[in-house]
């Protein structure tokens, strides 16, 4: 089995780790969690945050395989979240996506769409989703 996590730091990224490491350990399955990220590291500011995310996911991957969990964690960019986890998933072959959901007003979602969203009417496979509440 294999899951994909949507990861965006924080403490719903937190309470989402915590969902995929109980079902990586339920179901023997391997992790591939996504940071997704528009940095496009022209600027020395802009790199600077770009290492630590990368080493923040480092540490998020140790974690799991100090678990014994088969973890791999990566950085992508170009599209947005929601396509990079859908698009993951269906060419990975996922059986699950994990990902998070934060509170929105409505205009919010309005003018900035809805990662959740995207990905429970587009994914290939089951999403189990963790909350902020």
């Amino acid at each position: 089995m294999k899951i994909i996590v949507g990861y965006a730091g924080g403490g719903v990224g937190n309470k989402v780790l915590q969902l995929a490491k109980q079902e990586a350990k339920a179901h023997n399955a391997s992790v591939e969690i996504i940071y997704t990220s528009d940095l496009e590291t022209k600027t020395r500011s802009e790199m600077a945050k770009r290492e630590e995310a990368e080493k923040d996911l480092q540490k998020v991957a140790d974690d799991f395989k100090a678990d014994g969990i088969s973890c791999n964690a990566v950085l992508k960019s170009g599209l947005t979240p929601g396509e990079v986890i859908v698009e993951e998933a269906r060419s990975g072959g996922a059986d699950m996506i994990v990902i998070g959901l934060r509170r929105r007003s409505r205009l919010g979602k309005f003018v900035f769409g809805s990662t959740a969203q995207y990905v429970i009417l587009e994914a290939p496979c089951p999403v189990l989703i963790g909350s902020d509440t």
